[in-house]
């Protein structure tokens, strides 16, 4: 039977060999003292977040890639049928069961196990009634929302650039160009984006992107920033025309 002493001299070996576990585990014992010292945060239950989000990052570098690709499965085609989109999505939010296991109520509706449990039943046919659409605007296009990300991706990628050397005009025809729009059009897209996510969203998303730590550009497993910025204008292309295909309804 193993000791005490062998399981640390096992871990003493596992850190030896995986820096990236030892700065993972370092960093998230750091969050769990700032925790513990309830130090204040400008939002609450920041430091608690911020704990649980290290933690799942020393189980990720425990399991590693090959293990979680493998568990996640891979991503049904784009044109396959919505039902498996859903399927695969109902499966994933599974795998994380164990973290909301000991917290919340299962019945409640916003609770992730409802969320899943609606996935699956809608996958097989039923009508979404958490997942359903809420009463709209008039005129409003269905996927405002939606939209106003993939113009923030805009706006992130001007920065981004700029902050990486590249003069202005150079920058602002990359994201035209890849946009299939004109600079004066994306750059009126401040107000929708402001509207629809919010003043502190867009400044946050701003000072990101001059860190160089863009929400798109960390969300992507593509490394080049000309096929990712080339990606992100299709994207936004994309969800244009299923606003175009709202309003004509």
């Amino acid at each position: 039977m193993a000791t005490n002493e062998d399981f640390k001299e096992a871990l003493d070996k596992t850190l030896l060999f995986a820096p990236q576990l030892y700065d993972g585990l370092v960093f998230a014992l750091r969050h769990r003292q700032r925790f513990e010292r309830k130090e204040p945060e400008p939002v609450p239950g920041a430091n608690a977040r911020m704990l649980l989000s290290a933690a799942i990052n020393v189980l990720a570098v425990i399991v590693g890639q090959e293990a979680l690709e493998e568990a996640y499965g891979d991503d049904p085609p784009a044109d396959a049928p919505r039902a498996d989109q859903l399927m695969a999505a109902w499966w994933r939010l599974t795998l994380s069961d164990v973290f909301r296991v000991t917290v919340g109520d299962y019945a409640s509706p916003s609770s992730p196990f409802s969320i899943r449990d609606e996935i699956h039943a809608i996958a097989k046919g039923d009508r979404p009634t958490l997942l359903g659409q809420l009463p709209g605007t008039k005129g409003r296009p269905v996927n405002s929302h939606r939209l106003a990300h993939h113009q923030l991706a805009a706006h992130e990628w001007e920065t981004f650039l700029r902050e990486k050397g590249w003069s202005v005009s150079d920058a602002q025809n990359a994201v035209a160009t890849a946009y299939g729009q004109t600079w004066a059009t994306i750059s009126k897209w401040k107000a929708p984006i402001v509207r629809e996510l919010g003043q502190p969203t867009y400044d946050n998303a701003m000072r990101l992107a001059r860190l160089g730590l863009a929400y798109y550009r960390s969300t992507s497993s593509v490394s080049d920033d000309e096929t990712m910025l080339s990606l992100d204008g299709e994207a936004h292309r994309r969800e244009q025309r299923r606003s175009l295909v709202s309003l004509e309804k």
